[in-house]
C-alpha cells in the first residue's frame, strides 16, 4: 500500500511538472523586459550575464526592449517570446514587432533534446511556432556565444555523459 501511494505521488508530481521561460542577456548593453499574461509582471532590467525566468502560465508573452523608456511607449520596437501552455505541451515562438531593434544580434531559443530550437535569422522574421513537453525549460538568449557560469557547468557535465 505504501509503495502504491508513493508511486501515485510521483506520478502526480511528474504530471504537474511545469518548465520555465528564461531570458538571458549576454550582450554588453542591458535589455529590458516585462511579462504579459493574465497579469502584467514586473519590469526587469537584465545587465550582461543576467537571466530572468518564470514558470509557464496559460499563455504569455515576454516583451523585450532595447531601452527602458520604450516599455511605456506605444508601438515601441520589441522582441516577443511567446508561449502557450496546453495540457502536457508548451507551444513557443519568437517574433519582432514595430521594427528590428535587435537586428544583427544573435538570438536563439534553446529547448530540451528532442524539441526544436529557434534561431533569429533576420529582422522581421517571425519564426514558426514549435511545441515541446510542458516540463521543458526554454531559454531565449541575446548575443549568444558564451554561457553563464551555472549553465556552463551543467552543459559540460551533459556533454561528458554523451
Amino acid at each position: 500500500m505504501m509503495y502504491t501511494t508513493l508511486a501515485l505521488l510521483a506520478f502526480i508530481a511528474t504530471a504537474q511538472a511545469v518548465g520555465r521561460a528564461i531570458v538571458t542577456n549576454q550582450c554588453d548593453t542591458p535589455v529590458y523586459l516585462y511579462s504579459v499574461s493574465s497579469t502584467t509582471g514586473p519590469e526587469v532590467e537584465l545587465l550582461k550575464d543576467q537571466s530572468y525566468s518564470e514558470s509557464y502560465q496559460s499563455t504569455a508573452f515576454l516583451k523585450i526592449f532595447a531601452a527602458q523608456d520604450a516599455i511605456s511607449v506605444p508601438n515601441a520596437s520589441q522582441i516577443l517570446f511567446g508561449y502557450a501552455l496546453s495540457g502536457n505541451n508548451v507551444s513557443y515562438n519568437l517574433s519582432d514587432s514595430n521594427g528590428a531593434i535587435f537586428a544583427g544580434l544573435a538570438l536563439s531559443i534553446k529547448a530540451a533534446e528532442g524539441c526544436e530550437d529557434l534561431y533569429w535569422s533576420s529582422p522581421k522574421s517571425n519564426n514558426t511556432q514549435q511545441t515541446c513537453g510542458s516540463d521543458t525549460d526554454l531559454e531565449l538568449s541575446f548575443c549568444t556565444g558564451h554561457c553563464l557560469p551555472p549553465w556552463c557547468k551543467y552543459r559540460s557535465f551533459i556533454h561528458m555523459l554523451t
